[in-house]
């Protein structure tokens, strides 16, 4: 299985979100490369803890 992850994602609403490359469920061919995560710089995502109204992630939390 090809199941890249980009390191998490820091977005506007406080929560940190990991970008994947797993095909057939998510394919985000995009992220396995420089050029294609640079292209994707500044690209909206839905928050899914947002949505779940979870409190916001802090770097060093357990």
């Amino acid at each position: 299985m090809n199941d890249q992850i980009i390191s998490g994602i820091g977005i506007t609403c406080g929560h940190f979100q990991h970008v994947r490359h797993d095909p057939p469920w998510t394919v985000r061919e995009w992220v396995t490369t420089d050029l294609g995560r640079k292209q994707h710089l500044g690209m909206q995502l839905n928050c899914k803890k947002c949505d779940r109204e979870e409190p916001v992630d802090a770097i060093g939390a357990s």
